[in-house]
């Protein structure tokens, strides 16, 4: 299956294999983004009330429809002979892939966010080329808040699920440059370590630890 790469950390990029993916609404990507993250399986109802809560019932799940259409298009034309597309769909229920061919920059700045306790204990060797080599990919995948100014103006259940990951997302992002920051410096390259900050402080302006 051909890999659904979802850059999050910034303005919203969705590829299919090597293609970059247009969207005609900004539901179908906010759907996507949703589930991709959320994972799991929703049912029609949830999400056509999520999504649409201005229309009934029935328009709902039609325009929930449209949309899964939309998507699956997208995925056909860039999949490869045979290929099954990423959705799930059982019976009322629908949901992403979350194998190994949905690709999402959160994953992996998750689990290098997650070496911020380690580093203060100043790994050595091997262990400190592993983390300095897991923060620098990190790093290097963000551009920005999660979904930069991407908002629904008309799902408030949308905007208050992005916000709140956005708070998440932006410690995550500050541990991952903490991290970074403090093992450049403890192997003495302070002009990465500098380096290092001034992206933290761009991310965060506000950012007190930054400027320590």
């Amino acid at each position: 299956m051909s890999q659904l790469h979802l850059s999050l950390l910034g303005e919203p990029i969705v590829k299919h294999g090597e293609q970059t993916l247009t969207f005609s609404t900004r539901k179908a990507l906010a759907l996507l983004v949703y589930l991709a993250v959320e994972g799991g399986l929703h049912t029609r109802k949830n999400l056509s009330e999520a999504f649409w809560p201005e229309l009934d019932a029935e328009h709902g799940r039609a325009a929930l429809r449209a949309t899964l259409l939309e998507l699956r298009r997208l995925f056909e034309r860039t999949h490869g002979p045979g290929e099954r597309d990423h959705l799930r769909i059982e019976r009322d229920l629908l949901g992403i892939e979350q194998d190994s061919s949905l690709m999402l920059d959160l994953r992996l700045v998750e689990s290098a966010s997650k070496l911020g306790g380690r580093v203060t204990a100043s790994p050595v060797g091997q262990a400190r080329e592993e983390a300095l080599a897991r923060l620098e990919q990190a790093a290097r995948l963000v551009r920005g808040p999660f979904l930069a100014g991407f908002t629904l103006r008309d799902s408030q259940f949308f905007d208050d699920w992005t916000s709140q990951h956005r708070e998440y997302w932006h410690l995550r992002v500050c541990q991952v440059f903490d991290a970074l920051s403090m093992l450049y410096e403890q192997g003495g390259d302070v002009e990465r370590a500098i380096e290092t900050v001034n992206r933290w402080l761009s991310f965060d302006p506000l950012n007190e630890e930054g400027y320590r």
